[in-house]
C-alpha cells in the first residue's frame, strides 16, 4: 500500500509541472511584455517632455537636430547615431517626431497672453513622436502583432 502511495505521489507532481508549464510560463511571458510595454511609453513621454524643455529656452526655430539628437539619445549633441538611440524604433520609416515652435507653426504656436496686454502673445513650443513601432520580444515564436504607439507629445512656453 505504502508503495502504490508513493508512485500516486509522483503522478501528483507530474501533474502539476504540466499544470504549472501550460499556465504560469504564458501568464509569466505576458507580464514580461506588459512591462516591456509600460516602460516605452515612459521612455517616449519622459524624452518628449526633456526635448519640449529643453526648446523651450531656445530661440523659435533654432538647435532642432540638437532637439531631434536629445529625443532620440538623451544626450544634447549636433549629431546623433543610431547605435546611441534609446529604444530600437527610432530608425524605423513610419516612426515621425515633429517639433512644433513659433519658426514653423506661428499661427498655431503663438498664444494671446492675458496676463500681460491684449496684444502680447507668448510662443509655445511642442514635441509630438508619433507612430512608434513596438515590437514583442516573443511575436518571432507566436506570431504576435506589432504595435503603433499614438502620438506622444509635451508643450513647453517658449521664453524667447
Amino acid at each position: 500500500m505504502a508503495r502504490r502511495a508513493r508512485l500516486q505521489a509522483g503522478a501528483v507532481l507530474v501533474e502539476l509541472a504540466v499544470v504549472l508549464a501550460l499556465f504560469m510560463v504564458p501568464l509569466l511571458l505576458g507580464l514580461v511584455e506588459a512591462g516591456r510595454l509600460i516602460y516605452t511609453y515612459k521612455i517616449l513621454v519622459h524624452q518628449a517632455h526633456h526635448t519640449a524643455r529643453y526648446l523651450s529656452v531656445q530661440a523659435p526655430g533654432q538647435n532642432h537636430p540638437t532637439a531631434l539628437c536629445l529625443f532620440k539619445t538623451g544626450q544634447v549633441q549636433s549629431t546623433c547615431l543610431a547605435s546611441d538611440n534609446l529604444l530600437p524604433g527610432f530608425n524605423d520609416a513610419s516612426f515621425v517626431l515633429t517639433i512644433e515652435d513659433a519658426s514653423n507653426t506661428a499661427a498655431k504656436k503663438s498664444i494671446a497672453n492675458a496676463a500681460s496686454s491684449p496684444n502680447s502673445h507668448m510662443n509655445v513650443t511642442t514635441v509630438t513622436a508619433t507612430a512608434y513601432p513596438y515590437t514583442f520580444v516573443f511575436s518571432d515564436l507566436f506570431g504576435g502583432p506589432s504595435v503603433s504607439f499614438g502620438p506622444v507629445s509635451a508643450s513647453f512656453r517658449q521664453v524667447h
